[in-house]
C-alpha cells in the first residue's frame, strides 16, 4: 500500500504540480492571464532572457505564446503576476503527504560518517532516520573484547520513547563502506525484534580495531570511516492495553 501511495504521489507531481520550465514541483507559483503557471523564479529568469521584452513592455507565455503586458515595467515582472494560491496549497499538501509516506516506508538505507575514528573513546550515534514511523540510529563505540580492542556497531530503534508496549521486527545489514577502489564492504547481518527492553542490537565485536585501521583494508581515509545500514522493518506492534502511548511513539 505504501508503494502504491508513493507511486500515485509521484505521478500527480509530474502531471499537475510541476513547472514546465524547470520540470520540478512548483515553488512560489505565479499564474499568467492565460492561466499557465510557473515558478516565480523560473518565470523571472525566462523574462530576463527575452531580448525585446523590456522594449515591448511585456513577454509571451512560455507555453501558449499569448502576449502578457506588464503594467509596471520598472518593477520585478514575475512578482506582478498573481500567486496561484490553489497550486501553492496543493504543492504544500503534496509535500506533507510525501513526508508521511516516506516516514512510513518499510525499508531504507542510511549512512553515518565518523570523523577522527582513531581518537574515538566513547559511543556516538547518528541522527535519527524514520522508517515505519519510528526513529532509527546507527550507534558505534570502541569495545574491549577478550582484551582486544574492536569496534562495536549497533542499530538502535525508538530510544527516546516513553512507551513500554511497542515492538518492531527488523532485518538489517550493517556495513563499513570501502574508501579505496577494488575493496569490498565489510558486512554483518542481523534479525531482531526491537522493543523498549531491547532497543539496540548489533555486534560488540563488529570488526577488530587493527583491521578497521589497516590501510590495506581500505576502510579508513583521512581518519574517517563511512558506515551504512539497510533496514527492512515490519509494521510496529502495540500492546492494545497501552494505546495511549501510541501518538508519542510516532512523534
Amino acid at each position: 500500500m505504501a508503494n502504491l501511495k508513493r507511486k500515485m504521489t509521484v505521478e500527480i507531481d509530474q502531471e499537475y504540480l510541476s513547472c514546465t520550465i524547470c520540470l520540478s514541483i512548483f515553488k512560489k507559483p505565479r499564474i499568467l492571464p492565460c492561466l499557465h503557471t510557473f515558478c516565480g523564479k523560473c518565470l523571472q529568469d525566462y523574462i530576463d532572457q527575452q531580448p525585446d521584452a523590456y522594449e515591448k513592455k511585456g513577454f509571451s507565455c512560455p507555453v501558449c505564446r499569448e502576449f502578457v503586458s506588464i503594467p509596471n515595467p520598472t518593477g520585478g515582472w514575475a512578482t506582478q503576476m498573481k500567486v496561484d494560491f490553489r497550486l501553492d496549497a496543493m504543492t504544500d499538501s503534496m509535500k506533507q503527504n510525501k513526508k508521511k509516506v516516506e516516514k512510513n516506508r518499510a525499508e531504507a538505507t542510511f549512512q553515518y560518517t565518523i570523523n577522527r575514528i582513531s581518537t574515538l573513546t566513547k559511543s556516538v550515534a547518528s541522527p535519527a532516520y524514520i522508517i515505519r514511523n519510528l526513529p532509527w540510529n546507527i550507534m558505534v563505540m570502541p569495545k574491549l573484547v577478550k582484551g582486544k580492542k574492536s569496534l562495536g556497531f549497533y542499530l538502535q530503534c525508538n530510544t527516546e520513547s516513553d512507551s513500554e508496549s511497542w515492538s518492531c521486527e527488523a532485518r538489517a545489514e550493517l556495513k563499513i563502506l570501502p574508501q579505496c577502489y577494488g575493496r569490498t564492504a565489510f558486512i554483518r547481518r542481523t534479525v531482531h525484534t526491537y522493543s523498549s527492553q531491547e532497543y539496540d542490537w548489533g555486534f560488540s565485536n563488529f570488526i577488530s580495531w587493527d583491521d578497521l585501521l589497516n590501510p590495506a583494508k581500505g576502510y579508513v581515509k583521512d581518519d574517517n570511516v563511512h558506515l551504512e545500514v539497510h533496514v527492512e522493518a515490519e509494521e510496529p506492534q502495540m500492546d492494545q492495553r497501552n494505546l495511549a502511548f501510541y501518538p508519542r511513539l510516532l512523534e
